[in-house]
């Protein structure tokens, strides 16, 4: 397991954070929505619902496995800007 805090907000290519724009809540959107799931896995797209959840509930550091970093990891690749997924990985990759 390890430990992530998602509660941070996006910033812009010069580093001004961009007001409103949660990481979390980009996060747990893409993961309700499918964005990067497979779409003929039910195991999958469940454990998006339930990882949708999870984040969307945290008000701090949540722990996550390995699998749920990849998950992550995928939905983010594919719903997000080059310049947003960057800060997600980072956030991950810390």
């Amino acid at each position: 397991m390890s430990k992530i805090n998602l509660n941070k907000e996006f910033k812009d290519f010069s580093g001004t954070i961009i007001a409103g724009e949660m990481i979390s809540d980009a996060i747990a959107k893409h993961l309700y929505l499918g964005k990067g799931v497979s779409v003929d896995n039910g195991d999958e797209k469940y454990a998006a619902y339930k990882l949708s959840s999870k984040i969307m509930n945290a008000t701090k550091e949540i722990d996550v496995t390995p699998e749920e970093i990849v998950l992550i990891k995928k939905v983010a690749a594919a719903s997000l800007t080059p310049g947003a997924y960057g800060q997600v990985m980072d956030l991950l990759e810390k």
